[in-house]
């Protein structure tokens, strides 16, 4: 009986010991991985701002149309088309509230990353490689922080145009008649116009925070073997 105890109490102290073992080497591994987690956390902030970007794109379009198919197109009851168009601004409004706020969480990330690679740049000891990754670190930030201006300035575009837009409802909303319709093809016609500028600015600003996440992030593009390269026909053989 004691001697079974014994071995109990060894296999607890060292299975107590590997257990510590390992959780210091996560520790030792976390630390020494921070850097790329926080590049890989501003990436992930970039690709989902990139894909809130897209779908502003798509709303803007929708409540466009929506709104041009009310004023050409008006028939039956005009509370139907109506109520389409202002659903669908409702839901540009919303995404522009959200990109806009994206826009302040993504300047954090940023920064937080550039702090870890400027203290990485204080450790090193070897003059050509510190200044090598210097140079990187300045060239990575200053396009991360000319992007994320560029997404801000396009943001504060985008509120003016939604405001306008919740100008036509407004109209509508107090004169939802046929009259009322066609007195408000003119602002419907110039929003049009004015979709389409807003529209190539976002797209630009999607692909830019995309090609930027793809020189941030630490997973490459996979290149084809030679083997993945050979004609099918060959392999058969």
């Amino acid at each position: 009986m004691k001697m079974g105890c014994k071995i109990l109490a060894k296999l607890s102290f060292e299975k107590a010991i590997l257990l510590l073992t390992c959780f210091a080497l996560m520790v030792v591994v976390g630390c020494r991985s921070t850097g790329y987690i926080k590049s890989d956390t501003a990436v992930w902030r970039l690709r989902q701002t990139a894909n809130m970007v897209n779908a502003e794109n798509v709303s803007i379009e929708t409540t466009v149309n929506v709104l041009s198919d009310l004023v050409t197109n008006a028939s039956g009851d005009l509370r139907l088309q109506y109520g389409r168009f202002s659903q669908e601004l409702d839901k540009l409004s919303a995404l522009n509230t959200r990109a806009s706020g994206s826009s302040d969480a993504l300047r954090k990330r940023g920064a937080e990353y550039f702090e870890i690679w400027t203290a990485e740049l204080l450790k090193m000891n070897d003059g050509q490689i510190r200044q090598a990754s210097a140079a990187r670190k300045s060239e990575v930030s200053g396009q991360f922080g000319s992007i994320v201006d560029h997404c801000q300035t396009g943001q504060a575009g985008l509120a003016p145009f939604v405001d306008y837009l919740k100008d036509i409802r407004k109209a509508l909303s107090t004169d939802l008649t046929i009259a009322g319709v066609q007195a408000a093809r003119l602002p419907a016609e110039s929003a049009n116009q004015r979709s389409a500028k807003i529209k190539k600015d976002l797209v630009r600003t999607a692909s830019d925070w995309n090609t930027l996440g793809d020189r941030m992030s630490f997973l490459t593009a996979q290149v084809p073997t030679n083997d993945s390269r050979r004609d099918p026909s060959m392999t058969s053989r």
